[in-house]
């Protein structure tokens, strides 16, 4: 199991169990994340959660796919999934048509593919200690959901982020704005989702005004993920992947 989806307080847990592999983002993993999420969306739930099994919430992309890729195409399509499924945590939508709130709990860190995925949702709660990383241009690639907030916001704390490709700790992620709310426990995150939850199956006219100045931003953040996408069908990419698994 690769992904695996657990319903409790109104809220819908999708949780990504690749432990072993740190959650990396594999094709698998994407393909199904991406049609239990829309499942999630249309369901009977409040809100939808994505956190991870582990001490990782994701490490990113799956580089061992990358790395046995036999021609570029097959790392674009990669990409492609990727993309996919973060149109999938912005586009997410009652059977009502109201938007439906996405939080991303993490549960440790979250480095490139996994700290997108983040942004990408409209808050983040995180649980005791880790880190956000955007190691991205190392890769000869680029974050798109961090190009977007840092063109939106324009404060250099969040460009040099994607520019220096430092980790980020909880509470600083917090204190700047990239984290909504710390926990001491993944009871205590689940709670504050519940609670948000709650709202959203009380008062959903309400909660889709709030949210909806914020996913038609995001989805033009999501929009620039092409560039991504175009960046990662380069063979030079499988070389590097190669190269730092040993294999190449």
């Amino acid at each position: 199991m690769v992904v695996r989806g657990v319903a409790g307080g109104g809220v819908y847990y999708l949780v990504l169990d690749r432990a072993d592999r740190l959650n990396s983002l594999d094709s698998p993993t994407l393909e199904e994340a991406t049609r239990l999420v829309g499942e999630a969306c249309l369901g009977d739930y409040g809100a939808v959660a994505v956190t991870g099994e582990g001490r990782f919430f994701s490490a990113g992309m799956d580089l061992g796919e990358i790395a046995s890729a036999g021609d570029p195409g097959e790392v674009r399509a990669l990409f492609e999934r990727f993309t996919r499924f973060l149109e999938a945590l912005v586009s997410c939508r009652s059977g009502s048509g109201y938007w439906k709130p996405v939080v991303t709990i993490l549960n440790g860190p979250a480095v490139a593919g996994g700290a997108e995925i983040a942004l990408a949702t409209d808050a983040v709660v995180a649980v005791g200690e880790g880190y956000l990383q955007w190691p991205e241009l190392r890769w000869g690639l680029v974050p798109p959901m961090l190009a977007g907030l840092a063109g939106r916001l324009g404060l250099a704390r969040i460009v040099w982020a994607g520019l220096a490709m430092e980790r980020i700790g909880f509470e600083e992620a917090y204190r700047i704005g990239l984290v909504s709310g710390l926990a001491g426990s993944m009871d205590e995150a689940k709670s504050m989702v519940e609670s948000v939850a709650k709202s959203a199956m009380v008062n959903p006219e309400a909660v889709h005004a709030l949210l909806d100045p914020v996913r038609r931003v995001k989805a033009e953040w999501v929009h620039g993920a092409s560039r991504l996408v175009d960046l990662a069908g380069r063979r030079e990419l499988i070389e590097a992947a190669r190269r730092f698994l040993g294999k190449g």
